[in-house]
């Protein structure tokens, strides 16, 4: 990952429109994921560089998200890290074992919930995955424009 990545925040309505849509992303990716592996709990992440919180409760279809909510709930796990390491990840650019060992992406929380967090991470974003740019360039254009705004800078 390039250093600009974590200097290109855009602020404002633009800014946060881009982070949503981020954070939308990685949780399709994950809620997709539930139908192998389950859903392990609530997970609640903080983007650090704009102290958004999210939260990711189980549903019917994998996850279901909250964004701006107040913090962690007793027991979730939480999952810190960098919105430029979020659309790393879910533009293919880096894996999360990567993320995990340079340290752009903490998981904490009670042991054994970890682990199972770790798992659906590594399941949904464990190597490298072929940009979802290359499967839509025969579809829609406007998603693959849409698409590339989630992974600039990255």
């Amino acid at each position: 990952m390039d250093k600009s990545a974590f200097s290109s925040a855009l602020s404002g309505r633009v800014g946060y429109a881009r982070t949503v849509l981020r954070l939308g992303a990685f949780h399709r990716r994950l809620s997709a994921t539930t139908a192998k592996v389950g859903a392990p709990g609530s997970i609640s992440v903080l983007l650090g560089d704009s102290r958004l919180w999210s939260r990711l409760s189980p549903d019917a279809r994998g996850y279901g998200i909250a964004t701006h909510t107040a913090g962690p709930q007793a027991g979730d796990v939480v999952v810190v890290t960098h919105e430029a390491v979020l659309a790393a990840l879910v533009c293919g650019k880096l894996s999360i074992p990567t993320a995990l060992d340079r340290g752009l992406l903490v998981v904490d929380g009670e042991s054994t919930a970890v682990d199972s967090v770790r798992s659906l991470l590594n399941e949904s974003f464990g190597e490298k995955k072929q940009s979802q740019c290359k499967i839509w360039q025969a579809g829609n254009e406007r998603r693959i424009l849409k698409w590339n705004h989630l992974c600039e800078h990255v």
